[in-house]
């Protein structure tokens, strides 16, 4: 893995080589865009707002910044759509009008051959959601 010297960064994954092995992981890249999102000293959590937050359907909030928004999300999503074990990550958001109503993220259960199949998994997947919705 060398043209002129030993690779040890590329596309955001990092590749640490010894003689027992080829170590591969992203710890630059996720400090990185947690810094650039100003997420260093978030709380982890299982869910993506706290249980005990409740929506309300009074417009008293701020409106989210979309470009940023969809910037964070892919750069999350290149963060685990990069690891090694090929599988693709499936993400989708439900707006109603400029309001996010539902989101998914999951990893899809195959591995798929192309592109292509992957987006008409997540497009299924989304579809699946929106029908759900509907009834």
């Amino acid at each position: 893995m060398s043209m002129m010297r030993e690779l040890k960064f590329f596309h955001g994954i990092q590749i640490n080589q010894s003689k027992d092995g080829v170590y591969v992981h992203q710890t630059k890249y996720t400090k990185e865009i947690l810094k650039k999102f100003k997420l260093e000293d978030c709380k982890v959590m299982n869910t993506p707002m706290h249980p005990t937050c409740t929506l309300s359907t009074e417009d008293n909030g701020s409106k989210v910044d979309q470009k940023l928004y969809r910037g964070m999300i892919d750069s999350f999503l290149y963060l685990t759509a990069s690891r090694t074990e090929r599988k693709s990550t499936s993400g989708n958001c439900q707006f109603l009008g400029e309001n996010l109503i539902s989101w998914a993220s999951k990893r899809q259960e195959t591995i798929v051959m192309s592109t292509a199949e992957t987006e008409y998994i997540s497009a299924a997947s989304c579809c699946t959601q929106l029908l759900w919705m509907k009834h």
